[in-house]
């Protein structure tokens, strides 16, 4: 099996199908823009991140955040990525307020026909697999 490195992240070109992209933390879109033949979900609570961009086809963007609850919680950019305040509740970092969601329901967004689920969510990818989250692609 050979595996490919694009933004700092590995995958099996061998295991891809028709399946979508899923890319949680996705800054600078390096990752799934690579997927040129899948449908891609981009996914970050950071607004900045895409501001000014125009949704493009074959694309879906999504303002929010992944974790083990749906609601609400808040979360600070630190410079790479952004850190969920249940994470790191230091008070001198400036919070801001997101809207969540867990892994079963964005697999309701999406559908379960995933190739590739990126995580890089700056120590949330536990919190947010969880016990209960089981379809793995």
């Amino acid at each position: 099996m050979e595996f490919k490195t694009v933004g700092g992240h590995t995958f099996c070109p061998e295991l891809l199908t028709d399946g979508v992209i899923i890319d949680v933390g996705c800054r600078g879109f390096e990752f799934v823009d690579y997927f040129k033949n899948n449908y891609g979900y981009c996914i970050d609570p950071d607004k900045k991140v895409f501001m000014g961009l125009i949704e493009p086809i074959g694309k879906t963007f999504l303002n929010l955040a992944i974790s083990d609850k749906s609601g609400h919680a808040a979360y600070y950019d630190n410079g790479e990525g952004t850190v969920l305040k249940e994470l790191d509740p230091d008070p001198n970092h400036p919070f801001i307020p997101c809207k969540t969601i867990t892994m079963d329901e964005l697999y309701v967004i999406t559908g379960t026909n995933v190739d590739i689920l990126k995580l890089d969510c700056e120590g949330a990818e536990y919190m947010i697999l969880g016990e209960s989250f089981k379809p793995i692609p």
